[in-house]
């Protein structure tokens, strides 16, 4: 446990609640760029 969790927990907490949509938008945009670079070269 490092020695500043109670700082360190609040930042982890809110990277989990943002991980998740963030991924996704992520995961859509990335398939949407490879799909565009194979119609289109």
């Amino acid at each position: 446990m490092p020695r500043d969790w109670k700082t360190f927990w609040p930042f982890t907490h809110w990277r989990l609640m943002i991980s998740r949509p963030v991924l996704l938008e992520f995961v859509s945009a990335f398939s949407g760029c490879v799909v565009y670079r194979n119609t289109h070269l």
